[in-house]
């Protein structure tokens, strides 16, 4: 699959979770430039991606974990028996008063990190 494809699926995949766990909100949106990095008074959008998620077959996963620093991480990954195979790695952080989300895929892009920054925010969606 070219990078481009693998990048549109997980933009995808990362729109259709938030868009699953959305909660009714009458709050508009607020361009990212108003990133707040003190998690503790507001919870963000990316709070509601935390944990692992399945596909539906079974055997791929994306792990999204909330760092001490108020930073997340996430894994994607499949098994196969007792295989795993680690597809691509990223994580989310605060940066010039926006948010950033680096994501490196295995095998992609010489191993390089692909860096996109959020240029709208709200409590139920972000924008890279």
């Amino acid at each position: 699959m070219k990078f481009n494809q693998l990048l549109i699926l997980f933009i995808i995949s990362l729109s259709v979770l938030i868009a699953c766990n959305n909660k009714s909100s009458s709050k508009t949106e607020e361009p990212a430039s108003t990133a707040d990095t003190n998690t503790a008074a507001k919870p963000l959008v990316f709070d509601q991606l935390t944990g692992t998620w399945k596909s539906e077959d079974g055997q791929n996963f994306e792990r999204w974990i909330k760092n001490e620093d108020g930073t997340y991480k996430t894994d994607v990954y499949s098994l196969k028996g007792t295989d795993t195979t680690w597809k691509e790695s990223g994580r989310v952080y605060p940066e010039n008063s926006n948010w950033v989300y680096e994501n490196k895929v295995t095998n992609q892009n010489d191993g390089k990190v692909i860096k996109f920054t959020s240029t709208k925010m709200s409590d139920n969606s972000v924008q890279f």
